[in-house]
């Protein structure tokens, strides 16, 4: 019986917990740290995106919400864990090069992999040696 109420006591006490402050950047800001959750939340067109929590070098938790195309797609593409460290830049509103097209907002991802991170599996023909 002591177990389950050790086992109680612990999930109450994420009813106590706060949420990382979103990270709402300047153009050229950039946000430096170790990835210390990776979540994800429906936008408002209900398509899921990734949420990073990074703990900065300041000891600071803040939450990075990617639900910008760019900043979307090159995590998608780095596929980060927790215990990498990460950079972000935003580069602001980029006109397109091409005709027609509206300006996106544009991001710059430098990834780590950390000590403790766990690469992402891979089967063994995506091995290029």
């Amino acid at each position: 019986m002591t177990d389950a109420t050790n086992t109680s006591a612990d999930l109450t006490d994420q009813f106590e917990r706060q949420y990382a402050a979103g990270w709402r950047p300047a153009i050229h800001e950039v946000i430096q740290g170790n990835i210390i959750e990776l979540s994800e939340r429906a936008g408002y067109d209900e398509e899921l995106y990734p949420i990073v929590v990074i703990r900065t070098d300041t000891d600071e938790e803040r939450a990075v919400h990617a639900f910008h195309f760019v900043l979307r797609s090159k995590l998608a593409e780095l596929e980060p864990v927790v215990g990498d460290r990460i950079a972000i830049r935003y580069d602001g509103k980029i006109q397109s090069k091409t005709p027609g097209h509206k300006p996106y907002h544009g991001y710059q991802v430098v990834l780590e992999r950390g000590a403790t991170a766990t690469p992402p599996e891979q089967d063994d023909e995506s091995v290029p040696f």
